[in-house]
């Protein structure tokens, strides 16, 4: 039952409301002249209006505005009109990129329920759009990367923040969820999506100049982890211990970060409460437990509308349907590889799988070329850093049903952007190594000179 205001609490309620509000129209619409002189902004705000989701903190008139679609038309009509190059980095990625669009366009030409279709097509191809295409041919130098990064971090970490908090005074009891009507307002998504972002934490911690920013950064770290277990999420759970290994793994002091890591994520282990851990026990006693059972069913059901259209699945939001098995009042495909299959059969699950494959083997290439040269030593950590995040996606996508989540395919254009700056900064290295072919006299004269 509802607390009933009195007149001036109501009063109060409705000043805070409508001041938050006021605060992200100010904030968005003043942006935009930025926007129009450097189009690069636009990708930035856009990020942070995707990620943070500040306009679902308020309840004012600012909740349902169409922020990103303004952002995105400005950043669009800004970088028509700029000098920016007009061109986006060549690389196989860009290419699977374009394909993986086109193909789910197609598909969605006989989707089985064409109207609901048709609504997640076209927030998926903003997202392929904005996230993939336009990154691509605006985050173009290092520092706008790093920029980007940051926005990312940020715009999570506030929820990390939050929700470690939240979940420390509550003592875990409750699970948290992200902010209602985004990408991550349920409590899977805002795990998976905390887990990705961790590893830019640590990118971001070995690149800080500055002391305060890396234990500020370093600190935040546990935040993170116990972010992720307040979200009740299994899939997270399995994902947060492949991200965890990870970054062991891939770190320069590994016995010293795996121990500090090991003790971290234990010690918060035993503080979550006695419903948390019998929630993540039944992962093992998937028999018993209705929810494993019915992820079961969602996969047998895919692989049902995989026989019987193998081409071209049945469009987006298959599990929507009747026919589809249904636990707790909603429907749900339960993995990112089973929604790919049902929704665009096996030449869209192929797409799907060779883009991921491909974005950790290049995140690995650009760990290769990178690791001999210090001035490129950033774009090694940063590799190592992706292939961590895209295997957390990997491992706990295949509980979750994220296979249109903007934050993968943000990370796809990152991976391809840091390939393009390390590819540039060899070239360029090679360039000034390479001896000259001009005749004796010709150097020496332009020595003197």
């Amino acid at each position: 039952m509802g607390e009933v205001l009195a007149p001036g609490s109501r009063r109060a309620a409705g000043a805070i409301t409508r001041m938050r509000s006021l605060l992200v129209v100010l904030l968005v619409f003043g942006s935009l002249p930025v926007v129009i002189v450097k189009p690069h902004v636009g990708v930035l705000v856009w990020s942070w209006i995707g990620y943070m989701n500040p306009h679902r903190l308020t309840w004012g008139f600012a909740y349902h505005f169409p922020f990103a679609m303004v952002v995105g038309l400005t950043t669009i009509a800004a970088w028509a009109f700029s000098r920016e190059p007009k061109t986006v980095p060549w690389h196989p990625l860009v290419l699977l990129l374009a394909v993986f669009a086109a193909w789910i366009s197609f598909t969605t030409l006989f989707a089985a329920y064409p109207d609901q279709a048709q609504e997640k097509w076209d927030r998926t191809i903003k997202i392929l759009l904005f996230n993939g295409f336009i990154t691509l041919g605006l985050i173009t130098t290092r520092r706008r990367l790093d920029a980007l990064i940051w926005v990312i971090v940020v715009s999570l970490g506030f929820y990390a923040l939050k929700g470690a908090a939240f979940t420390l005074l509550t003592g875990g009891h409750y699970r948290l969820f992200g902010p209602a009507a985004s990408f991550i307002g349920d409590n899977n998504a805002l795990g998976l999506a905390l887990l990705m972002a961790l590893p830019l934490v640590r990118y971001l911690q070995l690149r800080a100049e500055r002391r305060w920013v890396r234990l500020c950064l370093l600190l935040s770290i546990p935040c993170f982890v116990v972010a992720v277990l307040g979200t009740y999420s299994r899939g997270a759970m399995i994902g947060l211990v492949v991200t965890m290994a990870g970054l062991a793994i891939k770190s320069r002091h590994r016995m010293r970060l795996a121990l500090v890591a090991g003790i971290a994520f234990f010690g918060a282990v035993q503080f979550m409460p006695e419903p948390w851990h019998a929630r993540v026990d039944s992962i093992a006693d998937y028999e018993d437990d209705a929810s494993a059972q019915a992820r079961f069913q969602s996969w047998s059901y895919a692989l049902e509308v995989a026989r019987d259209s193998p081409i071209i699945g049945g469009g987006f939001e298959i599990f929507r349907g009747n026919e589809a098995p249904t636990t707790v009042g909603y429907r749900s495909a339960h993995s990112i590889y089973f929604e790919t299959l049902a929704e665009h059969g096996y030449p869209g699950l192929a797409i799907f799988l060779a883009l991921g494959i491909g974005t950790y083997l290049s995140a690995g290439s650009i760990i290769r070329r990178a690791r001999d040269h210090s001035d490129l030593a950033w774009a090694a950590d940063l590799g190592a850093m992706l292939q961590v995040s895209i295997a957390a996606y990997a491992v706990a996508g295949l509980f979750l049903n994220l296979a249109t989540f903007d934050l993968y395919y943000h990370l796809i254009a990152v991976v391809v952007i840091a390939s393009s700056l390390v590819r540039r900064q060899l070239a360029s290295d090679a360039t000034l190594a390479a001896p000259s072919t001009a005749p004796a006299y010709v150097r020496s004269s332009n020595v003197r000179a």
